[in-house]
């Protein structure tokens, strides 16, 4: 991942280290609010999930089951990602924590245009 990571756009960065190095789901990253993330704890709630159809985000308070809430801790190079993220793009307690440049909710098909197709790992 230490390769990967520099490639991606600085805004994407954190979401990118937390779906792998924490294992959530696009949608338990685009949900994920400023409030679930508790670095003081090092940990973070997964509760509530972001749904894509058809280019609309509509948000669940669930991830996929409700046995899918969880409470997820956060290795030190996941804290440290968070905490230049929340340096770079603050975020209120009550807004997402990855947002696009609107402040709306991420959509798959955007991220996958401008992030995965940029991105070489060699």
């Amino acid at each position: 991942m230490g390769q990967v990571l520099p490639a991606v756009p600085r805004r994407y960065r954190a979401m990118v280290a937390i779906a792998a190095g924490a294992g959530l789901r696009w949608g338990e990253c685009v949900g994920l609010r400023r409030r679930n993330v508790d670095l003081l704890r090092r940990e973070l709630q997964v509760v509530e999930v972001a749904v894509e159809v058809a280019g609309r985000v509509t948000f669940k308070s669930y991830p996929k089951s409700k046995a899918s809430r969880r409470t997820v801790p956060l290795p030190d190079f996941l804290i440290e990602a968070l905490a230049e993220h929340l340096a770079a793009f603050p975020a209120e307690l009550d807004e997402l924590l990855f947002r696009n440049q609107r402040g709306g909710p991420l959509l798959r098909a955007n991220f996958r245009q401008r992030v995965q197709g940029s991105v070489i790992v060699l």
